[in-house]
């Protein structure tokens, strides 16, 4: 399943659907529209999306965590942002083929997607499954990619889909005004640095054993 999250950026969230519609996303999806249904009465939905409404702002991560409870036996999981929008058509295949089972696929946006896994980050359920969580508890919006990014890397199951054409609007790529949902992120991003560099040295749960398990896992299955 797709996820795409939103908060305060119903124009945006308008744009980015309607490039997946374009673009022929015949997979199913789920829009979370954080706390305010306000201005996305009218979502162009692709087929077989659907549009979940929380009481508060989960953020990202939060509405991953959802998603993840809400659906935990799907095929893969994909992460799409309301400032991406699509560009290659039958890009939703590419990229679930070249997830599988238990790799991380992502997109090319032109910028980061040749050294991080940016751009509609899509990572093959089994492996979710495996790790035990699509968003680590308590992170916000930051570095879940940072996350996967090194799963994917140190336990070499990273596809980098250079032909599937990804574009990013943001503030730091001066492409995008510095809005009300870019700094409540922000307002995170110590906080879950904290958690991410918890994770990096934690030998009990953290990366180590994580990705020892990972590795022994996908070469057993593969």
């Amino acid at each position: 399943m797709w996820l795409l999250p939103t908060y305060n950026r119903p124009e945006g969230c308008k744009r980015t659907l309607q490039s997946l519609i374009d673009t022929g996303c015949t997979t199913p999806g789920v829009v979370v529209v954080n706390g305010n249904l306000d201005g996305y009465e009218d979502l162009p939905l692709p087929t077989s999306w659907m549009v979940h409404v929380t009481d508060s702002n989960l953020g990202s991560c939060g509405a991953m965590r959802w998603a993840f409870n809400q659906y935990p036996h799907e095929d893969f999981y994909g992460y799409i942002s309301d400032d991406e929008t699509a560009h290659t058509e039958g890009w939703d295949q590419l990229l679930i083929e070249a997830a599988g089972e238990f790799y991380v696929a992502h997109g090319n946006n032109g910028v980061t997607s040749k050294d991080n896994t940016i751009g509609f980050c899509t990572i093959g359920g089994d492996l979710v499954r495996k790790v035990g969580w699509w968003a680590p508890e308590n992170l916000w919006h930051w570095y879940f990619n940072a996350y996967w990014e090194v799963i994917a890397k140190r336990c070499d199951i990273r596809k980098f889909c250079k032909d599937v054409e990804i574009v990013e609007r943001h503030y730091k790529l001066n492409t995008a005004e510095f809005d009300e949902t870019y700094r409540l992120g922000e307002e995170k991003n110590e906080a879950d640095q904290l958690l991410f560099l918890e994770w990096l040295r934690d030998t009990n749960n953290g990366m180590l054993p994580t990705c020892a398990r990972i590795t022994e896992y996908v070469h057993r299955n593969s």
